[in-house]
């Protein structure tokens, strides 16, 4: 008899360019006369989808990178005990983009936003029929068997060790450059740059985290850090500053004014997520911030960065 007791060490195979898992899996056995050879395995979510074929890697296997579905566990004992024993064994499941999507949906509807998985695995049991211990081979009997156990990997360990390999947050696009500040040319601008940036950062890490609120607060930092939600004279200030900054680009005094009040009113619509009040002090339904929104807001606050920092470095 065998028991999938449980699945341990979870993590992500760095050897590997297509996105992998790797598992320490103890199967517990009993002392029968038995052969148990494993088929497949099959990995799921907590709402019992298919995510991935697993496959079996043994100590050599997993150390050469070959990988293959052959498990064999011999008990055959001529002693009638049940004594328990515990038998080691790695496998691996490969994932889909498709797949870490999916994962990570359903990681946002957890309340610790921990990651659920359901591990299946599939053997043929070969029992040794015998009248006596002379004449162990005295009949078979095979059987398809499933074994099955869940597992969680804590919302920490996932947005420390899986998140920047899965490619969650992640973005292939958009580069975020920290400009040395000897090469800004407006002294008043270094210290809004490096915040903007530190600030951009930390949304980074609270995309990872699905932390979507606390995302788009961040992100919203980079306006005031550049003095976006100042009005009258400072506002003005800064209006002239960007100004001359995009001379090069040859926009008109009408087509500088149109993406000044674009930029305003982003801030605006980025500070609907924050405020409960209207500039009347009139309460408005406040948004319910969700991962779309987050990344849109992010990725606005990223290229309006990148935007002013390359014409500052000029």
């Amino acid at each position: 008899m065998a028991h999938l007791e449980n699945i341990s060490n979870c993590r992500v195979n760095n050897n590997s360019i297509i996105p992998e898992l790797e598992f320490d899996v103890n199967i517990k056995t009993w002392s029968k006369n038995f052969i148990l050879q494993f088929i497949n395995g099959i990995l799921k979510t907590i709402d019992n989808k298919k995510i991935a074929e697993i496959q079996l890697i043994s100590e050599k296997q997993r150390n050469s990178n070959q990988t293959n579905n052959y498990l064999q566990l011999t008990n055959y004992k001529e002693d009638k005990s049940n004594n328990q024993e515990n038998n080691y064994f790695y496998f691996s499941a490969l994932l889909t983009q498709k797949s870490i999507d999916y994962i990570e949906e359903l990681r946002q509807k957890d309340p610790k936003k921990d990651v659920h998985f359901r591990m299946e695995l599939s053997f043929y049991q070969t029992t040794v029929k015998q009248d006596n211990y002379e004449k162990p081979t005295s009949g078979l009997n095979c059987e398809l068997k499933t074994m099955s156990n869940t597992f969680i990997i804590p919302a920490s360990n996932w947005i420390a060790e899986f998140t920047e390999y899965l490619g969650i947050g992640k973005y292939l696009l958009l580069e975020l450059n920290m400009p040395k500040n000897e090469n800004i040319q407006i002294d008043e601008w270094k210290t809004p740059i490096e915040r903007a940036y530190e600030s951009l950062l930390r949304t980074e890490n609270y995309i990872k985290q699905g932390e979507w609120y606390e995302a788009i607060k961040n992100s919203r930092e980079v306006f005031e850090h550049f003095k976006f939600n100042y009005k009258n004279q400072e506002e003005n200030k800064v209006r002239e500053q960007l100004r001359n900054l995009f001379k090069d680009v040859n926009l008109t005094d009408e087509g500088f004014s149109e993406l000044f009040t674009s930029i305003r009113n982003i801030y605006s619509y980025i500070s609907s997520f924050i405020h409960e009040k209207n500039d009347k002090g009139e309460y408005i339904p406040k948004p319910i911030a969700n991962k779309e929104d987050a990344y849109f807001i992010y990725t606005m606050s990223l290229n309006l960065t990148n935007l002013i920092a390359k014409k500052l470095s000029k």
